[in-house]
């Protein structure tokens, strides 16, 4: 039966890791397939497990440095990033921008993650547009690296 919350849940899913998903499963299922034919033995065994490790690495990159919510300090200069796994005050100017603004109109319709650049280290806003970021003048700071007059 057609559940609308179900597939609600499922568009937040993000693109990479429906690619990385789809490319390590793709792979498997080849490695399989000419396990089937040519009887490769344990070599088929450690390429499968690689196929598995890696495509776990890459989705927990990805989900690490994953941005839940950004929120605006009232000064208007600092934000604070939250993760998963804590969360981070930083300076807007701080925040460097990794991809071209014009991502979000083309993948409106289905989350992705877009990166920034903080002090070296990248991290991905995650949501359709800028979804995480609930304060539209927070987002333009950042994409043109500038503080916000409050």
């Amino acid at each position: 039966m057609f559940d609308a919350a179900s597939t609600k849940e499922a568009r937040y899913m993000p693109w990479e890791l429906k690619e990385i998903a789809f490319k390590h499963i793709m792979g498997l299922s080849g490695l399989y397939v000419w396990n089937h034919l040519y009887n490769l033995g344990w070599i088929s065994e450690v390429a499968a497990a690689s196929f598995v490790l890696n495509g776990s690495y890459q989705a927990f990159k990805f989900l690490s440095s994953t941005v839940r919510l950004v929120e605006l300090h009232k000064d208007g200069k600092n934000v604070t990033l939250k993760t998963n796994f804590g969360e981070q005050t930083v300076k807007i100017s701080e925040i460097k921008k990794e991809r071209h603004e014009k991502t979000l109109v083309e993948t409106y319709e289905e989350a992705y993650l877009f990166p920034i650049n903080v002090n070296g280290k990248t991290f991905y806003l995650h949501g359709n547009g800028h979804e995480s970021i609930k304060n539209g003048e927070v987002f333009r700071a950042i994409i043109n690296g500038q503080s916000i007059k409050l």
